[in-house]
């Protein structure tokens, strides 16, 4: 089918035009088709935070086209509410001067539409905005739509106007991850999903921005990890598929005075020692250079020491606890053991 506005070819399905961007108009299949559905009074306008990235280039050329906006309101208004109004044109462009964006926006600076280019000049997205208001004229969500009208984006907001929520979907409208913050627009929570709608994977965050707590799921929405943070490590309990506890094991960290971990200390459900490993002063890579076993009475059981090269593992020794070589482990450039063998005992 045709855009009624531009004549440009859309798909069947689309909300908007990807060339002008008028709202495509579908015929009703009956009479009565959809007369109970409830209508959202929306406006196209800006993008909240975080649907935009910054390119940090000015626009430097504007020009003013013509869009039809729908006036804000609580009741429902029909094709006659809807007034012209003037929009400017914006392009920003990219260092080599090639055009990175293109905008149109009102008077108010809001934008309407947002397409975007790589270095070629080729159009990357294009991308329609519309906000939802309540019946006292604040703005509850902004819906970023792409080229076929597929919800992409969805942000809502606290009466204040403070974004409160944050989902993303895939260009199939599947639900794919949703984004929590507080009034001060630190993030609170962070949620990433499976594609039958269950939370994989849940992130708790204190309003420092450090994670108090992390969860991750079974596909079948069961917990299957639970991971509890405190200023010294964390706690980690493990679950079966039926949600029994399997395992629970505690971390206790050490710090160096750049603030880099060099210990980690390991502790069973009964809070008896396990292991400690040390870490190089190449931690940024996760090397652990050394790592003591423990028995259960407190003594040593065995040594093992790494060895790496451009942080891949190259080689692994493992001694007991007199010290005496028990086996050395090699791994080629990927990390698999490539050669193992036993020392003297």
């Amino acid at each position: 089918m045709k855009c009624k506005r531009c004549g440009n070819e859309v798909t069947q399905g689309s909300k908007f035009c990807g060339k002008c961007g008028a709202k495509i108009e579908y015929e009703k299949k009956t009479a009565d088709e959809g007369k109970d559905k409830k209508k959202h009074n929306i406006r196209y306008v800006a993008v909240g935070i975080g649907c935009l990235v910054a390119i940090g280039i000015a626009a430097v050329g504007v020009k003013t086209v013509s869009h039809y906006v729908k006036e804000n309101s609580a009741d429902v208004k029909t094709a006659t509410d809807y007034k012209e109004e003037e929009l400017t044109e914006k392009k920003y462009y990219y260092a080599d001067g090639n055009i990175a964006k293109l905008t149109e926006e009102d008077s108010n600076g809001n934008i309407i539409k947002e397409t975007s280019y790589d270095n070629f000049g080729n159009v990357n997205n294009v991308y329609q905005y519309e906000y939802i208001y309540d019946e006292n004229g604040k703005k509850k969500e902004c819906i970023r739509y792409d080229a076929d009208g597929n919800k992409r984006c969805e942000h809502q907001y606290d009466g204040e106007g403070n974004l409160t929520k944050n989902t993303w979907y895939t260009e199939d409208e599947v639900l794919m991850s949703e984004y929590e913050y507080r009034t001060d627009r630190t993030l609170t929570k962070e949620t990433s999903y499976y594609e039958n709608g269950n939370p994989s994977i849940v992130e708790i965050y204190a309003s420092d921005g450090n994670t108090e707590e992390k969860l991750y799921y079974y596909e079948s929405g069961i917990t299957k990890c639970k991971e509890e943070f405190n200023e010294n490590g964390m706690k980690r309990t493990w679950y079966t598929d039926a949600g029994d506890v399997e395992s629970v094991r505690s971390y206790e960290y050490e710090y160096n005075a750049d603030g880099v971990k060099t210990k980690c200390k390991t502790y069973g459900e009964d809070g008896v020692l396990e292991a400690i490993y040390e870490y190089g002063s190449d931690y940024s890579v996760g090397d652990v250079t050394r790592k003591i076993s423990y028995e259960r009475d407190g003594q040593i059981e065995s040594t093992t020491e790494y060895e790496y090269n451009g942080g891949t593992i190259q080689k692994a020794r493992k001694y007991d606890k007199d010290g005496n070589l028990i086996s050395e482990t090699e791994y080629d450039f990927d990390g698999n053991v490539k050669d193992s063998g036993f020392g003297d005992c």
